[in-house]
């Protein structure tokens, strides 16, 4: 296994279980339209994103990446998905923490938006039906 091989797959241990659950800490956000649920959300997206945020992890994939001289096809898929998603966080921490943290405000703002019609808070279902 090339030293690369190994970084993906200590990578993949890392950022897997967090991907999971801040998948399911947005899903019951989206559910319930809770502050609190958006803001563990919110908690665990930076914390994602200060993975990718990791220069020495970002020279090692960099490096993979340009060099081409990895011969699996799925291993060099992987640099080149890794390159992309870490060079989109080589940027100010605080910079990156405050983009996340309005992220997750539009998110609410959007995920918690119900329809009012005539002081009646209408579901989609209702919407579906006003605009046949």
């Amino acid at each position: 296994m090339t030293d690369f091989a190994r970084f993906v797959e200590t990578h993949v241990e890392r950022i897997a279980p967090l991907d999971r659950e801040a998948a399911l800490a947005y899903w019951e956000a989206s559910l319930s339209g809770s502050d609190e649920h958006f803001r563990r959300f919110s908690r665990l997206q930076k914390r994602i994103e200060e993975i990718y945020a990791d220069t020495g992890a970002f020279a090692v994939v960099r490096r993979a990446w340009e060099e081409d001289g990895i011969e699996d096809p799925l291993l060099k898929r992987s640099a080149g998905v890794l390159y992309r998603r870490y060079l989109g966080n080589q940027v100010d921490p605080a910079l990156l923490g405050r983009i996340v943290e309005l992220a997750s405000e539009v998110e609410g703002a959007f995920g918690t938006f119900r329809t009012e019609e005539n002081g009646k808070t209408l579901t989609m279902n209702d919407v579906h039906d006003i605009l046949r």
